[in-house]
């Protein structure tokens, strides 16, 4: 009876701990922030969706590297499954499928299965010739295995991708790689698609000035002491001897003058 009290005790708790050894600490969100997220679009909603998936292949990868034997091999189970999740819910265009293959590979490498892990290397350089790290974990597998020449030669693919690799140029030289390093690629310039012309803008006749230059006349401005003939200001009569009634019409030189 004490033995089931027990049980009934520790099996719920058991279970309370697997699921909060689950969730993602803060550490580990920020990590997944920052390898991730940062600096990508997302704006393909219907594969990043299945991203957090990848977050917690990722995490548990680097779980099992701290562990050992069950707890070990639990994590690096639970890696391997968010993988193939996040590989089996998006598109196969996805540019992210790289980077989940290469994550993949590391959890196999983990696992102690080599080939597998080579294989998902080399799936991830497939997708994406740029991806520096998998140029990393093949060179590191075939150092392990003691291919030294195989290992040297994708220490050089990646240097021709990326010159600037300070791992790379490690891995080249402890490798017996010979200075200067590999010349880059060349890679050819994006097409430059020129802009099409846009139509001339009809040119609209000036019909202000189209009468020829002989053809205008030369407008005389009046003089300012002689009014025009059709003016509509009256022109006073020629004074005479006996001054006229101021305020009367016949004195239109005050007609607002009140009459007498």
């Amino acid at each position: 009876m004490i033995k089931w009290c027990l049980m009934g005790v520790l099996l719920p708790v058991a279970v309370a701990q697997a699921v909060s050894d689950f969730g993602a600490t803060p550490s580990e969100q920020a990590m997944c922030q920052a390898v991730i997220y940062d600096g990508r679009d997302t704006s393909d909603r219907a594969n990043w969706g299945h991203m957090h998936h990848f977050c917690d292949c990722v995490r548990f990868t680097n779980r099992a590297i701290t562990k050992t034997g069950v707890e070990r091999a639990h994590e690096i189970s639970r890696a391997i499954d968010n993988c193939d999740y996040v590989l089996s819910h998006t598109t196969p265009d996805f540019n992210m499928r790289g980077e989940v293959h290469l994550q993949k590979g590391k959890a196999f490498s983990l696992q102690g299965k080599g080939s597998q892990a080579s294989s998902e290397f080399v799936r991830a350089l497939s997708i994406n010739p740029d991806l520096i790290p998998a140029y990393v974990a093949l060179s590191d597998h075939y150092a392990r295995l003691g291919i030294r020449k195989e290992a040297l030669n994708f220490a050089v693919e990646g240097l021709k991708r990326a010159p600037n690799s300070r791992v790379l140029q490690r891995r080249y030289t402890e490798l017996g790689g010979k200075l200067p390093f590999p010349e880059p690629l060349k890679r050819e310039p994006p097409a430059v698609v020129p802009e099409q012309a846009s139509p001339a803008a009809e040119v609209q006749p000036n019909t202000t000035n189209s009468q020829p230059a002989d053809d205008k006349k030369t407008e005389v401005a009046p003089s300012s002491n002689a009014p025009a003939a059709d003016s509509a200001v009256p022109v006073p009569p020629a004074p005479t001897d006996a001054a006229p009634v101021i305020g009367t019409p016949a004195s239109p030189w005050c007609r607002f003058c009140p009459p007498p």
